[in-house]
């Protein structure tokens, strides 16, 4: 059996800073920081969830703001691909409402997320990033 290539110290780097800019796009969301959302984002830059689109700058900018702040989410289990400037992010996710229920905590939603990335001057963006709901239902109020 043999062992698989070791990974460049460049690579590393890489899937590091990715790693930072999914977790920077989780936090703007949830701390409803539209800038900052916006921030993780290259120029041209789609959302698609649920069968909608976002495109551009100006849409994901207003798809945050109907929809952040309303849950915590976490991101697990990441695999990330580098090929040279350009790289693709799988992950699966878990979202937990954010408001206090007198029936007690919801269980949420959970799905998969695929995000492809660019590397630009201002460092690695978002260019497509495609989030799949296998269970649960965003509330109709975000």
């Amino acid at each position: 059996m043999t062992n698989p290539p070791a990974a460049s110290d460049s690579t590393l780097t890489d899937r590091s800073e990715i790693e930072d800019l999914a977790v920077r796009y989780l936090d703007t969301l949830d701390g409803h920081d539209v800038e900052g959302f916006v921030g993780c984002f290259a120029d041209g830059a789609e959302i698609r969830e649920a069968g909608q689109s976002f495109s551009g700058l100006g849409q994901i900018r207003e798809f945050v703001e109907t929809r952040g702040g309303y849950a915590f989410h976490m991101s697990t289990d990441a695999t990330i691909t580098v090929s040279g400037d350009r790289a693709e992010r799988r992950s699966r996710w878990l979202a937990f409402p954010a408001s206090h229920s007198p029936d007690g905590p919801s269980t949420g939603w959970f799905g998969r997320g695929r995000d492809e990335v660019v590397r630009t001057s201002e460092g690695w963006r978002i260019a497509v990033r495609e989030i799949t709901v296998l269970q649960g239902v965003v509330p109709d109020d975000v």
